[in-house]
């Protein structure tokens, strides 16, 4: 028994030690955000919306039952004097039967490929938005990253300048340097305090901005994982290539079809409606007439429409559509900008990263040559202080510089529609 507890104590620190992925704070984010719930209330309402216009194809059933009272009973006069009684005071009346339209001009097909096309702009919609949220979520992820690697890499900064510290003081201690060296690492010391608190704050907001986006509380997101990331840059057209699969243009070119689908409903108004009908009738108004249940079967042709109000209807709609394929090549012209912006944004990530590297490689290497140097008492402790000054803002550097190299990757993939 004691064994199995020690085991499960051992898988709990397991569980815990493992850092929230992005994927997971991804899913938490989708799960859990109110705007994506709306917006599949809505396509959900929308579905619904096009299986009832679906039911315009079946048949339609009907059934009428009407009770009623007259103030006197009536009769029809005939020959030689007599009256038949042709209806009673209190009689009822029943009526069902089937009714299927044959032919309408294309008046529900119109009706249901217009839901059918707003249903599918409404998913598209759903998808640009669930896209814009992982972005925003993914850049709050690495925000997070990179607040908290500042932040751990200014505490070190504050580790070295305490030894220097305290190496001056031991230098001054035996007479080996003046009282400016130590003021100078106290001076510094109070410097790297001052940018630690702007670190640590800027690591709160970090955090609590993802909380907020992910839903999950700050606590858990304290420990995050690095993304898997291969930045692979391709030329410019590679990503042009697939603009058009962005679903913000995919919605509109789908808003497109909808006006076209309009104009064929409108236009069907100058058709005819034929239509087959059976029917039971039972009614016992008249004593005399046997029988009183009789089945019928009819056809029937209905033309109706005012003026020439369907003509209008087509206009307009196609209008709308005009407008539709105007804001399409807008957005596309936007959407094509947003890419090449993006796409700069990336290389000079990319160049910003690689010097950024170059120059922590040459700051590392000075550093160690100045500790050196002060040591043997060639430099004095300003210049040492100054080299280690340069370091940190070379390390810092480095890292905002790789994670604005994965943001700007990320908005890339987002914008040229190859985010999935």
């Amino acid at each position: 028994m004691r064994n199995h507890q020690v085991l499960f104590f051992i898988l709990v620190m397991l569980t815990a030690s493992f850092g929230k992925s992005l994927d997971y704070v991804l899913e938490k984010a989708i799960e859990r955000n109110q705007e994506l719930e709306a917006l599949r209330q809505e396509i959900l309402s929308t579905n619904a919306s096009l299986n009832a216009q679906k039911q315009l194809y079946l048949p339609e059933f009907f059934i009428n039952y009407r009770l009623s009272y007259s103030s006197q009973e009536q009769s029809l006069s005939v020959p030689f004097g007599l009256e038949v009684k042709s209806s009673k005071q209190s009689y009822s009346l029943f009526q069902g039967g089937i009714r299927y339209v044959l032919f309408d001009g294309g008046t529900r097909a119109g009706i249901v490929e217009s839901s059918a096309l707003e249903l599918k702009v409404k998913q598209l919609l759903y998808e640009e938005k669930l896209g814009s949220l992982r972005l925003e979520v993914i850049h709050a992820y690495l925000d997070t990253l990179s607040a908290k690697a500042v932040l751990e890499t200014i505490r070190k900064q504050r580790e070295v300048v305490e030894l220097q510290l305290n190496t001056a003081q031991a230098f001054y201690e035996k007479g080996l340097v003046a009282i400016t060296d130590v003021l100078q690492a106290r001076v510094r010391l109070a410097e790297v305090e001052r940018e630690l608190r702007k670190a640590e704050g800027n690591y709160r907001l970090a955090l609590a901005n993802l909380s907020r986006i992910s839903g999950l509380p700050e606590e858990e997101l304290t420990d995050l994982e690095e993304p898997k990331s291969n930045v692979e840059l391709k030329p410019l057209d590679y990503y042009l290539l697939y603009v058009r699969d962005r679903n913000i243009l995919k919605a509109q070119r789908e808003r497109i079809d909808i006006f076209k689908a309009q104009k064929k409903l409108a236009r069907s108004g100058f058709f005819p409606k034929l239509f087959f009908e059976a029917s039971y009738t039972y009614t016992d108004q008249n004593p005399a007439i046997r029988p009183k249940g009789i089945f019928s079967f009819s056809a029937g042709l209905n033309l109706s429409f005012q003026g020439i109000k369907p003509y209008y209807q087509e206009m307009s709609a196609g209008y709308m559509e005009l407008k539709a394929q105007r804001e399409y090549e807008d957005l596309l012209q936007k959407v094509v900008l947003e890419v090449k912006k993006a796409y700069e944004d990336l290389l000079t990530s990319k160049d910003n990263l690689r010097v950024s590297e170059e120059a922590l490689a040459f700051a590392e290497k000075f550093f160690e040559l100045s500790k050196e140097q002060y040591l043997n008492q060639l430099i004095s402790q300003r210049e040492l202080l100054e080299a280690e000054a340069s370091l940190t803002k070379a390390r810092v550097d480095k890292i905002v510089s790789y994670y604005q190299l994965l943001k700007a990757y990320y908005t890339l993939l987002f914008v040229s529609g190859l985010e999935k």
